[in-house]
């Protein structure tokens, strides 16, 4: 016998399938996306200011806070610049520009730019010969320089930043005179002294009063930088980083290497060294102690160098191992190691010149 089945139990039913393959059917609200939180940017603490290659062997100047951002083109050259160096005051810097042209090889001359209005000045034409390795005098309006002349050995020279007074420093003519470091208070300049196979690093009152030799070496990797304080410089000899005093006595090795020891660079109040090894970039104190290996990163070619307020150090390297080098800055305890430049702009690649230099944000 069948069974009857409640008519209205069985619309129930369907009403219900009905009404929940509607539901099934209705998409349910997407939450909105939310904004992703934007990088933050640290306030910038200094500029940097540095030479890039443009197209067709010209030459650009730049300068970017050290945190990558604005970045401006402060002058271009159609040929060569190299040796950039700032002011003590930061508000100028000195390069050199080729304006050599065929037949001659090279013509470099000493130029000063404004970075406050960019205007750029030539200081010396000296046709015998090119100059090269600028350094401000503290205390004075001079910048001593590297002269390279067809007439007679290396030798150190001096001119004011208006193009006047151009002097000679060092006289003895049987040797060549590179690689010149003013002392802080503008008194005493540290050279190389070369006839191969010896090198010697002598100190030279400006005025070329005086001359005194206080190291020798067969070395052929010879740099020399004051201390903060002026009591003693410190040096690369025989493959080593030492310090002395700037009379030449307690000579003392910081660090040893076979080979790899590029320009360091002293800290302008702390006497704290930083400098570059196979190990990567590194620092000690100047009486020897707290060596430490701040990245495995290492400098390629150009110094590395403290910032001002020793907040910061600065240096060249191919931070993202894509072959193409970036000035890079790293914190003083080895912490937040950071990209400058954008990768759009080539930076120069020679070995030992300084292509870079900071300055201060105000400028």
């Amino acid at each position: 016998m069948r069974s009857k089945t409640d008519p209205l139990k069985t619309l129930g039913l369907l009403l219900i399938v009905v009404f929940a393959s509607l539901l099934s059917c209705v998409q349910k609200p997407t939450e909105p996306e939310k904004p992703k939180a934007e990088e933050k940017v640290e306030p910038a603490t200094a500029r940097i200011v540095f030479l890039a290659q443009g197209e067709n062997d010209s030459t650009h100047i730049y300068i970017i806070d050290d945190n990558g951002e604005n970045l401006q083109k402060l002058y271009s050259y159609h040929d060569r610049m190299e040796d950039i160096q700032v002011s003590p005051a930061g508000d100028r810097a000195a390069f050199f520009a080729d304006l050599g042209s065929p037949p001659i090889v090279a013509d470099l001359q000493l130029f000063l730019i404004s970075l406050k209005t960019w205007q750029v000045s030539q200081l010396t034409d000296l046709s015998t010969g090119i100059c090269w390795e600028p350094q401000w005098i503290p205390n004075s309006d001079e910048i001593c320089f590297v002269f390279d002349s067809y007439l007679f050995r290396i030798q150190l020279f001096a001119v004011r930043t208006d193009g006047t007074g151009l002097r000679r420093i060092t006289s003895d003519d049987s040797v060549s005179h590179r690689l010149p470091k003013v002392s802080p208070d503008g008194n005493k300049v540290i050279c190389e002294k070369r006839l191969s196979p010896k090198r010697k690093i002598a100190v030279i009152n400006p005025d070329a009063a005086s001359e005194k030799i206080i190291f020798s070496t067969s070395s052929d990797d010879q740099y020399s930088q004051w201390s903060s304080t002026g009591d003693k410089i410190v040096f690369i000899g025989d493959s080593k980083l030492c310090v002395m005093d700037s009379s030449g006595e307690n000579y003392k090795t910081l660090h040893s290497a076979s080979r790899g020891l590029i320009p360091f660079d002293v800290s302008p109040q702390s006497n704290i060294i930083v400098f570059n090894s196979y190990s990567g970039i590194q620092k000690i104190n100047i009486d020897g102690s707290g060596l430490q290996l701040l990245t495995e990163k290492r400098a390629q070619g150009s110094p590395v160098l403290w910032s001002h307020d020793e907040s910061k150090i600065a240096f060249i390297t191919d931070l993202d191992d894509d072959d193409q080098n970036e000035i890079c800055t790293i914190k003083a305890d080895g912490t937040d190691l950071k990209r400058v430049t954008p990768n759009s702009i080539a930076i120069i690649e020679d070995f030992g010149l300084k292509i870079f230099d900071w300055a201060p944000l105000n400028q």
